[in-house]
């Protein structure tokens, strides 16, 4: 079985969806002129309980599957309009710093890149790439276990398509 909803002219939201925990097939939402809000979703989304595909397109919001899960129970026009974007790129110093054996690094992308973010040892090489992907806007999040590494400083570089790249330092300390 599979749930579509499609080609409404006047539909705004999902929220009679919000009852709905389990789908069996396929869910198709497209061509929606009016739908700004997917709140509706977000119980079946996030209880996993989706076995098919899931489709978006063409609605006036457009977010993933994935998006609705991690921006919480409503997704709106305000993410088409950039208004819980970030402003601009940026590579956080990680925490803890010093650290052992693990460590988290956060970074926000103003738009959509390609994005590599590779860790380095103080003569410059290339120990792990952390991230190799196309990531959407926003804030991402990635955790580094250095447990198979000796103590040290060490460099993190972000780079992006769009011409972004920035480094930082971190220390292991065992």
């Amino acid at each position: 079985s599979f749930l579509n909803v499609s080609d409404n002219a006047a539909l705004t939201n999902l929220d009679g969806l919000s009852s709905i925990t389990s789908l069996g097939g396929d869910l198709i939402v497209s061509n929606n002129i009016s739908l700004n809000s997917f709140c509706g979703l977000y119980p079946l989304l996030n209880s996993n309980g989706l076995d098919g595909n899931y489709d978006v397109n063409d609605n006036l919001v457009n977010p993933t599957q994935q998006q609705i899960i991690d921006d919480g129970p409503c997704i709106t026009s305000a993410l088409v309009e950039n208004e819980l974007l970030p402003k601009y790129y940026n590579l956080q110093q990680n925490y803890p710093n010093p650290f052992n054996p693990a460590t988290t690094i956060n970074y926000q992308l103003k738009t959509q890149s390609n994005v590599q973010l590779t860790i380095y040892d103080i003569t410059g090489r290339e120990i792990k790439t952390l991230v190799n992907q196309r990531q959407n806007a926003g804030q991402h999040s990635v955790n580094f276990d250095a447990s198979d590494l000796a103590s040290g400083i060490f460099f993190y570089r972000l780079k992006t398509s769009s011409g972004f790249v920035q480094s930082r330092k971190m220390v292991l300390l065992r």
